[in-house]
């Protein structure tokens, strides 16, 4: 709420209450920002893992590469990611000093391996 009054909601135990801040907390990652979470209490262990380990959830190599050159498209640096297809995956989009074409930047990707 943009206002600045302040809203009160009684539920009838604990349980409820943290039925109900997950509820917010899947919507709040859901429509606003799906890498971050409200409490600790309702955390999904996979966001969990992917920030303890600095791995990205699941973006396209599009999207990987895009955001490799936003940054700067230094040599060695890269993305570690969730596959898009294979949900099993865990992928490194690494940019390089190679001689490719009429390019002297190249993009690799490896398969990490089976989470």
């Amino acid at each position: 709420r943009s206002s600045d009054l302040s809203m009160e909601l009684r539920l009838s135990s604990p349980e409820e209450a943290l039925s109900f801040v997950s509820l917010i907390d899947g919507y709040f990652r859901l429509t606003v920002d799906a890498h971050h979470y409200l409490c600790t209490d309702v955390a999904p262990p996979l966001i969990e893992h992917n920030i303890k380990n600095g791995c990205h959830g699941p973006i396209c190599t599009e999207y990987a590469i895009n955001k490799l050159r936003q940054e700067g498209d230094e040599a060695g640096m890269y993305v570690l990611r969730w596959s898009c297809t294979d949900f099993k995956h865990i992928l490194m989009t690494v940019t390089c000093n190679e001689i490719i074409g009429d390019s002297s930047k190249c993009i690799k990707q490896h398969k990490i391996g089976r989470a």
